[in-house]
């Protein structure tokens, strides 16, 4: 049986106090405040003539934000009386998307960017092409045209994503440049694009806050490895204190985007024959490849080489690689701004985007009229005149790939679609990813599969318990940009493989009430209500794919062979940390079910409650039709690893098709229920004939500000099979 280490108290001196105070007030205010900027002005060239587009001037922002203006699609919470009540209309599975006016019409009636239709749509559209698992329930606000609490230079701004809030602010002075008469004649397809593409990227962020960062010292399934950079030296160093990345994604990451240097540099650097650019400019990846920048960015420098990187301070390094790309960047690139965008803390976000955000069906369209230009309102958009404005994936894209003799080619090695990786020929005129013989090495979509395995792993798809959380539901930020938080309440969420029978096909919600059951002896079993979504893991097999169902998923990494199951997202009510604790036994084990009133008469039936690993359920009914057929018992008091070989034992000189048959079906299944779990790194399992275990953890920090004290908190389960039970052990340790 694997075991978690046992939390213990420690006395620490004051000035230790001060410095994990001191630490956790700059994680929150540094680390806290992710941003996607567009860093500089971009020229936008048609054959005709272009105009300097100057992404961080808007003499016409305007943003008027009082309450009284402010709508929402799918609240939460709504105010009564001056008190926030729980929104029993709210939509599980759906983003709260709140918007404020960005101009006023002469008789002070509010205009809006998107306004109902567009909120409306603008969540349709996530849900269709966003990446997403339960944490999207965790997602407190996405705010549009909102004022970012604690943020100077707004206007420099698209989009921010606080951590310590669960807040996403979208800003749109870029957009409204040209005027309300210019906005309001853009399609709402148009706007709710223009949205999209930043929402896709600071939701990747929400992704890395609630699945991979731990801010724990001594995490055992942390990685350390990574420095933070992005503070002056004297803050980055209290802030490594508690900048860790989960270990298992850290490492596949590096690895399927070649960040992890096992190559020399002078492989990685691209054929100079691909270069084309501008006089006296010099191409970043013509002297540096994606490693070196990975390395500036993210992980302890020698003097020598401090100084090599000093060179791209001279004002005349850009990310242009040749004037055959439409779109090129007017200033150059330095030091600070390759460290931000290289950071991890980015590169979570923008290698996501890169990997799943897919065009538009009809992006094409969006101006009225069909468009020869494949890369408008997919890697640009325009606004007025000849200005454009770079989407999310564009700002990346477009560093690192042109068009060369009516083909793409890349720049750079972080990359995983197979077209531009096969014919990546470096500096030595070698094609990097063949082998001797001139073979691609890599078999169709290998990378891809890979990268998205790792994102979806790190989520926890397939887990029954995946997310564990603070209830944020009422949490709000007060105008002194003060976070009102609590953290006595928790929301539990995960995947579970139900009948088809139990879900609708297309919202996937329960038919019926559906419960988190915890039991225990001599005490009435404790109920906690789920909400069974939709969740959506999809990733392009070529770098420009429009959206389409054939996009690569979940299934082509873990396929689901069980007829009429199938996998759904859930989120529990909020329950307080001690109810929970109420339920644990002796040894700190919570008996924990799945219970489905079937009959909706809200009494606990025997024949309602299952095991809340779903493929345990598939699996005991396999077993139980495979001993009728064949008239062959098994000892249900042994272990579920006894019972499958006896089963096999006692039918395996059957001549039935159908015995052999569910016999392999038995088999998947055994090895499924396993491969359920030790996905992300908070997993861990280990198996003998008598016991099966499985750990998770899931570790909170915060700062309580009137206590004046930085808290722990562990939530630890280990999910034990022993039997016919599943068991949680839930500890707090402070």
């Amino acid at each position: 049986m694997s075991k978690q280490k046992q939390g213990r108290k420690a006395f620490l001196p004051k000035w230790a106090i001060f410095i994990i105070i001191l630490a956790f007030i700059l994680t929150a205010g540094i680390i806290g405040v992710v941003i996607y900027y567009i860093f500089n002005y971009v020229n936008y060239s048609n054959g005709n003539g272009g105009g300097l587009f100057d992404g961080q001037k808007n003499k016409n922002y305007s943003m008027p934000n009082e309450e009284r203006y402010l709508q929402s699609f799918n609240a939460k919470t709504i105010a009564k009386n001056n008190v926030q009540l729980k929104n029993k209309n709210y939509q599980y599975g759906n983003l709260s998307i709140f918007e404020y006016p960005f101009a006023l019409t002469k008789n002070n009636e509010p205009i809006y960017f998107l306004g109902e239709e567009g909120r409306k749509l603008l969540n349709l559209e996530f849900l269709k092409r966003g990446f997403y698992g339960p944490e999207i329930n965790g997602l407190n606000h996405v705010y549009i045209n909102k004022k970012i609490p604690n943020v100077s230079n707004i206007k420099d701004v698209n989009g921010v994503y606080l951590p310590q809030a669960f807040d996403i602010f979208i800003q749109i002075n870029h957009f409204i440049s040209g005027g309300t008469k210019q906005v309001l004649s853009w399609s709402l397809q148009k706007r709710v694009e223009l949205v999209f593409n930043t929402l896709f990227h600071e939701y990747a962020h929400h992704i890395d806050n609630t699945y991979n960062r731990s801010i724990r010292e001594n995490d055992e399934f942390a990685n350390n490895d990574l420095s933070y950079k992005l503070a002056t030296p004297e803050l980055n160093k209290i802030i490594n204190k508690f900048n860790g990345n989960n270990n298992k994604f850290l490492t596949e990451f590096r690895k399927t985007l070649n960040y992890d240097g096992s190559m020399q540099n002078d492989e990685y650097l691209v054929n100079k024959e691909l270069f084309n650019p501008k006089n006296k400019e010099i191409p970043v990846y013509s002297k540096f490849s994606q490693y070196d920048l990975f390395k500036l960015a993210n992980l302890a420098l020698t003097n020598k080489e401090v100084e090599k990187y000093n060179i791209l301070n001279n004002k005349n390094f850009y990310f242009n690689n040749s004037t055959n790309n439409t779109v090129y960047y007017a200033n150059s690139t330095n030091i600070d701004q390759i460290k931000y965008l290289f950071s991890f803390e980015e590169l979570f976000a923008r290698e996501l985007v890169k990997l799943s955000y897919s065009a538009h069906e009809n992006f094409q369209m969006f101006d009225g009229h069909l468009t020869l230009d494949d890369s408008l309102n997919f890697l640009y958009y325009k606004l007025k005149n000849d200005d454009i404005f770079l989407s999310s994936i564009g700002d990346d894209t477009l560093k690192m790939i042109a068009n060369y003799y009516n083909k793409y080619v890349i720049y750079s090695a972080n990359w995983v679609f197979d077209d531009e990786l096969k014919n990546y020929k470096n500096i030595n005129n070698r094609f990097l990813f063949r082998n001797k013989q001139g073979k691609y090495i890599y078999k169709p979509n290998q990378q891809v599969k890979a990268l998205l395995k790792a994102y979806i792993d790190l989520m926890g798809f397939g887990q029954p318990i995946s997310y564990m959380g603070s209830d944020i539901s009422s949490w709000y930020i007060d105008h002194n940009g003060n976070i009102n938080s609590q953290y006595s309440n928790i929301n539990i969420g995960g995947f579970l493989n139900l009948e088809n029978s139990l879900i609708d096909s297309n919202s996937k919600e329960a038919k019926y009430p559906t419960y988190l059951l915890f039991q225990k002896e001599n005490k009435n079993p404790l109920k906690l209500r789920i909400h069974t979504s939709k969740y959506n893991f999809i990733a392009k097999s070529k770098w420009n794919e429009i959206y389409s169902k054939n996009l690569l998923n979940e299934e082509s990494i873990y396929s689901n062979n069980v007829k009429n199951y199938e996998y759904v997202s859930y989120f529990s009510d909020s329950i307080g940390i001690n109810e929970i604790k109420d339920y644990t036994n002796q040894n700190n084990y919570l008996n924990l079910k799945l219970w489905v009133d079937k009959n909706n008469n809200n009494k606990i039936e025997s024949d309602e409650i299952s095991s809340i690993v779903s493929s345990k359920n598939i699996l005991d009914k396999k077993m139980k039709e495979l001993s009728l057929f064949a008239n062959v018992e098994y000892d249900k008091d042994k272990s579920l690893y006894e019972q499958v070989v006896q089963l096999i034992e006692g039918i395996k000189n059957t001549n039935s098709p159908k015995a052999k048959l569910l016999i392999n079906e038995i088999i998947d299944l055994y090895n499924s229920y396993f491969l359920t779990f030790g996905n992300n790194g908070y997993w861990t399992h280990q198996q003998n004939n008598k016991r099966n275990v499985t750990n998770f953890r899931k570790t909170m920090e915060w700062y309580d500000t009137e206590k004046q004290t930085t808290k722990n908190l562990i939530y630890s389960l280990n999910l034990v099979n022993n039997n016919d039970e599943v068991n949680f052990e839930f500890k707090r340790y402070n």
